[in-house]
């Protein structure tokens, strides 16, 4: 076997170019992945192609909008949970609503919380994934909900 100093650890059956150290000081082996055959090639790439289509655009929100949310804050002001989820059904009644909208101008931090106690007491919501510029400026992938009216669970 093969044996190696990292950091004053000594470690047997360690290969210094087939391993890397973690951060808690542990080295481990690096696995080689078995090269793909040509069908499962073709599968990933497509599976990829898709994902970048349907993330190719930002959502970003419109002042009008912004401007909707905040009279929806200021008109039911409050943190109990039924008061937020009395903002997130009267912001899901004008459209589409994601999760960072929630948080900045509804004032709702758990929001797939108060989603699911909304599904709970029989409103249908879809999930969608959407990219949204968070207030760092970094795109992220987050959870958009859509009420869908008149159906019932």
């Amino acid at each position: 076997m093969n044996s190696t100093t990292k950091n004053g650890l000594h470690v047997q059956g360690a290969d210094r170019q087939n391993s890397r150290q973690s951060d808690f000081g542990a080295v481990t082996p690096l696995y080689h992945r078995r090269p793909l055959d040509s069908r499962t090639a073709v599968v990933l790439a497509a599976r990829q192609a898709t994902r970048r289509a349907a993330w190719r655009d930002v959502y970003v929100t419109s002042a009008q909008r912004v401007c909707r949310l905040l009279e929806i804050f200021r008109s039911r002001a409050g943190v109990d949970a039924d008061t937020q989820k009395a903002r997130l059904i009267l912001a899901l009644q004008e459209g589409p609503l994601t999760t960072l909208e929630a948080r900045r101008h509804l004032d709702v931090m758990a929001v797939s919380a108060r989603i699911a106690d909304l599904r709970q007491d029989g409103h249908v919501i879809l999930t969608n994934t959407v990219l949204q510029a968070s207030d760092l400026g970094r795109t992220r992938l987050i959870g958009q909900y859509v009420l869908v009216e008149g159906a019932a669970s």
